[in-house]
């Protein structure tokens, strides 16, 4: 005897727009790097301020970054031999809750099965 399960093609079509959904990163990434870039301007030392108004966050092709093209950030964020390091850029990464962001869009996207 041969059993053969085919599924609702209303639950087969709502599973192949939940994948699609959850394969297209930009939405959270661009979410995840925005909310990165505000919490680094929060974290920044700000004797003028520069450093925090110029975080720019960046995104391509499901990748994001934050950059910030002032010319003494990278001496701010590691230190040198003269100053010691004040970083604002990689513990905004640790404090943003990135994963939070990836889960939601991961409920979201499941969500109308």
């Amino acid at each position: 005897m041969r059993v053969t399960v085919t599924g609702d093609k209303a639950l087969q079509a709502g599973l192949r727009r939940a994948a699609t959904q959850l394969a297209r990163l930009d939405k959270p990434t661009r979410e995840a790097t925005r909310a990165v870039a505000r919490q680094a301007a929060r974290l920044a030392p700000k004797r003028t301020g520069r450093l925090a108004r110029t975080n720019r966050p960046r995104n391509s092709g499901g990748l994001g970054a934050v950059e910030n093209r002032t010319r003494y950030a990278g001496y701010v964020e590691n230190g040198t031999r003269y100053m010691r390091e004040q970083p604002y850029l990689r513990p905004a990464l640790t404090l943003t809750p990135i994963t939070d962001i990836y889960e939601s869009h991961a409920r979201d996207s499941i969500r109308h099965l």
